[in-house]
């Protein structure tokens, strides 16, 4: 049940995703990294806020609290969790100046999308997540917690696919629920799909009429989720009954329709056209050029599928920033590798030779590192609780968690990623001037967002800690509170256990930039001692090699997480050279600006020939750092049936391309004195 709560919330994104396809450019790791931010960052700040004046208001004025938080969840506490939810987005755009020239407004709309629906997940998660016990099965969903008022239902994962934007817990009337009315959408996530098109409009198309529109589109966010909370008290007049219907309709339609005017305002500063050198090859020869991006796409498919999606993607992110120097130079000789990769791949005659058996080799040998094994130990709580114990059937392992043994034993697992995290999260600010530099802005997003969630997750864990400490597991975190009063319905347990959980996830964020700078291939600058220390779970975000995969993007597979920890490992990307190594030493990483930013064998077909690594380079020995010892290689990946060219000799090397855009297949590597 837990389970299908959130699928639910993370449906709603994919549709979202798969809508705005032809304008985004960000990945879906990013938009599910701003889901964990609001989940584990946004929730606690909308807590803290409504606390921190809901209290003092009812101890002056003697009224009751619970008056207090009544009149508070139609009045202002609307407005300020439509505020909060957006907030980071805005943070992003103000401060990163390669995401403010980057990001189009369809990814403003995804990415509020993303926090509004990790704002509900948290909801649902402080209400339900020890509700299994009290739940039947009753066709399409679960039947939680029936009283005379309310009747709250969790789809079916049939119900959800099936569902337009699902909300992951559904709170009827009896009347409603006999009659089987529509599955209503999830309100988080539309609303806040709105306030990132209206943070998109004030921030970036900065015209008057863009910015007054944008304001009042906030202003309408809270007003209507302020008559959705008003209707849902039992003395609401039926007028507002009828005026909260209407307007959950319409919210259905807003952000199918916030995604169309958001296209429309990106096409024109999307335009790669203008950028022809940075064509496919099948893209030159073919009119119009989109069916040669499709006949790409599809010739190697689903691979190709996904290196064309990444390509797609970069030369948007290129075309919004416009040729200047400094990032936009160096995201345009990824595009330029990247581009050549995917023609001489397609080019080559025979299927790539990827079997099950490789793939089961693959996960093997990532499961068998010891500090994937740690990150296990450090989420078998959250499983047991969550996945194991989610359902109706299984429930009775929550209770025996409870049991003093093995809460115990959840106290210090919890302890141990909290304070894991907390190092993790010290550690990753210190790179931060080095994220921000990166050339493509998915990078210092995910960055900042995998800081968000640490923090958040942190904290949150903290407190519930030290009531652990003192109090029974079944004790609430905090009484009488809103964000829907859900948090008044978390447990001790439940706080420990989901903070815990996202500890996990926020360091599975920060992994992948932070190694990427430890590399210091791309921007070439220094990590000092951090590569061991923020890289520590970099098989979850699937290394370096991954990460850069998706940067580059490996696209829709190389996004999500499993298969990008089997690239990671599979094709020995850079981050296995952390994974199994040491942290940096404290000295300045000089790279060659031209080397290989995809690291050698990223994805199968796409690797570099071996005459691009220098004949004299000492082996066992990684070009990318010469410092950190070559990480192995999976033997079944090394040898894929693609034509390279013959090696070149320094007689008849080509001059060195001073634009980054020459065409040449690949980039040499060398190393710098």
């Amino acid at each position: 049940m837990i389970l299908a709560i959130v699928f639910a919330h993370v449906w709603g994104i994919l549709q979202l995703i798969v809508l705005g396809s032809f304008a985004r450019t960000v990945r879906v790791r990013t938009t599910l990294a701003a889901m964990a931010a609001g989940l584990y960052a946004c929730a606690p700040v909308a807590v803290l806020l409504e606390l921190a004046w809901t209290r003092p208001v009812a101890s002056v004025t003697g009224a009751p609290l619970s008056d207090i938080m009544r009149m508070a969840s139609y009045t202002t506490d609307p407005f300020m969790e439509e505020f909060v939810k957006v907030l980071p987005l805005a943070i992003l755009l103000v401060v990163v100046r390669v995401i403010r020239r980057q990001w189009s407004i369809t990814d403003c709309v995804l990415v509020g999308a993303a926090l509004g629906s990790g704002f509900g997940l948290a909801e649902d998660l402080y209400r339900f997540s020890a509700a299994p016990a009290n739940a039947v099965w009753i066709g399409g969903g679960w039947l939680v917690r029936p009283n005379f008022a309310t009747i709250v239902t969790v789809p079916s994962p049939l119900t959800t696919v099936t569902s337009w934007l699902p909300a992951g817990a559904v709170s009827n009337s009896l009347f409603s629920f006999l009659s089987r009315a529509p599955h209503p959408v999830d309100l988080h996530l539309a609303l806040s799909a709105i306030g990132g098109f209206a943070v998109g409009l004030l921030l970036q198309h900065r015209a008057s009429v863009s910015r007054r529109a944008g304001v009042l589109l906030l202003l309408y966010l809270g007003f209507d989720h302020a008559v959705y909370n008003a209707a849902l008290q039992v003395s609401a007049p039926r007028a507002l009954v009828v005026l909260s219907s209407m307007l959950q309709e319409l919210l259905r339609f807003l952000p199918v329709v916030a995604l169309i005017v958001a296209w429309w305002l990106d096409r024109q500063r999307q335009n790669t056209e203008t950028i022809p050198e940075l064509a496919l090859a099948a893209e030159t020869t073919i009119s119009p050029p989109v069916v040669g991006t499709l006949r790409t796409a599809l010739s190697r498919a689903p691979w190709s599928v996904a290196w064309v999606d990444a390509l797609v993607r970069m030369r948007r992110a290129y075309a919004s920033a416009g040729p200047e120097s400094g990032a936009e130079d160096r995201l345009r000789k990824l595009i330029v590798d990247l581009r050549d990769r995917i023609d001489r791949a397609v080019a080559q005659s025979g299927p790539l030779p990827i079997t099950a058996s490789s793939w089961t080799r693959a996960y093997f040998a990532w499961f068998r590192q010891p500090k994937v094994i740690v990150l296990l130990v450090m989420i078998t709580p959250s499983i047991l609780w969550f996945v194991v114990g989610g359902f109706p059937t299984t429930a009775l392992l929550q209770q025996a968690l409870a049991w003093p043994p093995a809460w115990t034993m959840i106290r210090v697992i919890s302890a141990a990623a909290f304070a894991w995290t907390a190092w993790n999260v010290f550690v990753s600010i210190r790179l931060w001037v080095q994220a921000v530099q990166l050339p493509l802005a998915d990078f210092p997003a995910t960055f900042a967002l995998g800081l968000l969630s640490g923090v958040g997750a942190v904290a949150l864990g903290g407190y519930a800690f030290v009531l652990s400490v003192t109090g029974s597991p079944h004790a609430r975190v905090i009484s009488s509170i809103h964000a829907s009063n859900a948090m008044g319905n978390l447990n001790v347990m439940d706080g420990l256990i989901l903070a815990a959980l996202g500890a996990v996830v926020a360091v599975a964020l920060l992994s992948g930039v932070g190694e990427l700078l430890a590399a210091g291939g791309v921007v070439g600058t220094t990590a000092a001692a951090s590569g061991g220390v923020v890289g520590t779970t970099a098989a979850v975000s699937g290394g370096v090699g991954a990460t850069l995969g998706t940067a580059g993007g490996l696209g829709t597979f190389g996004e999500l997480g499993g298969v990008t920890a089997a690239l990671g490992a599979a094709f020995g990307g850079l981050g296995q050279s952390q994974m199994s190594g040491s942290p940096l030493p404290d000295a300045e990483v000089i790279i060659d600006p031209d080397a290989d930013p995809f690291g050698g064998t990223l994805v199968p077909g796409l690797e570099l020939p071996p005459g691009e690594v220098p004949s004299d380079w000492p082996e066992g020995v990684d070009p990318w750092n010469p410092k950190l010892p070559k990480p192995p290689k999976v033997p079944v990946f090394d040898d894929y049936p693609i034509e390279q060219p013959p090696p070149k000799t320094p007689s008849d090397a080509p001059p060195q391309n001073q634009g980054g855009d020459s065409g040449q297949s690949g980039s040499k590597r060398s190393k710098k004195a």
